[in-house]
């Protein structure tokens, strides 16, 4: 089957293409490829991704999908950290939007020893309720600007929650060592985290 190209200022031009493509160039999806993955068969206080500069190079941005659960007790969530490079100095900066469905609100911190990602489930969820998100780290190998990163992501049942978050590592160099974890808690068994990279 052939199709008429629509670049043309006439449809009676008679100019024919054998391809879906009508002359135009093929779309190429920015490339993206899974360096790591972990996969919890036991409880784990963190899951740290290190050796960057070698794992992800030929990279630009970094990003990690995550599903977890924690093992908190008495609260209704509980919330992921980022500490870069093993660096757990108060030089971290972060802002929060969260709802609820009803409601919002907000929160953030000037001076932190690590970045808020997103709120998760804690086990006082139902049984096999976990929480999700997906985080973006931008630029993380530039050493002319501090590493940022966003999350967006969320978690349901004994509370339901969806969090947006931005954080900022007031250092300019490259990122050679992501940690997630909690404070005061443990991840679950079968909590996943994907790391991407993306160029």
């Amino acid at each position: 089957m052939t199709t008429k190209s629509l670049l043309h200022s006439s449809l009676l031009d008679n100019q024919y293409y054998t391809s879906m493509l009508v002359g135009n160039g093929a779309f190429l999806p920015p490339a993206e490829d899974i360096l790591a993955e972990e996969v919890l068969g036991s409880s784990q206080a963190s899951v740290t991704f290190s050796s960057l500069d070698t794992l992800a190079a030929g990279y630009q941005h970094l990003q990690l999908r995550y599903v977890i659960r924690t093992n908190r007790a008495g609260a209704n969530n509980d919330v992921i950290r980022v500490e870069l490079n093993g660096d757990s100095s108060s030089s971290y900066r972060w802002h929060q939007l969260a709802g609820n469905g009803s409601s919002a609100s907000s929160s953030a911190s000037g001076a932190d020893t690590a970045m808020w990602a997103s709120y998760v489930s804690t086990q006082d969820h139902a049984t096999g309720v976990f929480g999700a998100g997906v985080i973006d780290l931008l630029d993380p190998f530039e050493t002319n600007k501090n590493t940022t990163i966003r999350t967006l992501g969320g978690t349901t049942g004994a509370i339901t929650q969806i969090n947006l978050t931005s954080g900022a590592w007031f250092n300019t160099a490259a990122v050679t060592a992501i940690k997630l974890f909690q404070y005061g808690s443990t991840m679950d068994t079968g909590s996943r985290l994907t790391l991407i990279g993306l160029k």
